[in-house]
């Protein structure tokens, strides 16, 4: 986007916020200033009461869209924080549907029944939720 750079109206050389970013474009790109989020079209009101449209970096987390790609999957959803982030169709987001221990947040994981085998209980391994592939100990079976 356009911007007044020393008193007159001219196109960035440098990408240093969302608001570079053309609103059509806006949400595909990560904030320049910081890379674990991405950029979303904001509503804001005009003084003379009318509304517009500007590309910026959220400064609320307040769903899991926000977050980059690359960050993604490490972040617990902010609307729903028994669930995990996920990237579904090249985007973050977080899942409808739970269908593996992957989608529990760390914090409940050894608490839930396996979704895909509800004889087992989800388990924390190498750091993530998931099912047990062996039966190991008893505590293990729901």
């Amino acid at each position: 986007m356009c911007e007044v750079i020393n008193d007159k109206c001219d196109c960035p050389q440098t990408l240093d916020n969302c608001q570079d970013f053309n609103i059509d474009e806006c949400e595909k790109h990560i904030c320049p200033n910081d890379a674990n989020r991405m950029c979303e079209v904001v509503k804001y009101t005009l003084p003379t009461g009318g509304t517009a449209a500007k590309c910026d970096c959220p400064q609320e987390i307040d769903n899991c869209q926000d977050f980059s790609l690359e960050v993604c999957e490490s972040q617990v959803c902010p609307n729903d924080d028994t669930r995990k982030c996920k990237i579904i169709n090249d985007r973050c987001d977080c899942p409808q549907t739970i269908d593996n221990c992957q989608d529990f947040n760390l914090d409940i994981c050894e608490s839930q029944a396996c979704p895909n085998d509800n004889t087992r209980k989800c388990k924390i391994i190498n750091n993530r939720c998931d099912c047990p592939q062996t039966i190991d100990k008893c505590k293990i079976i729901n």
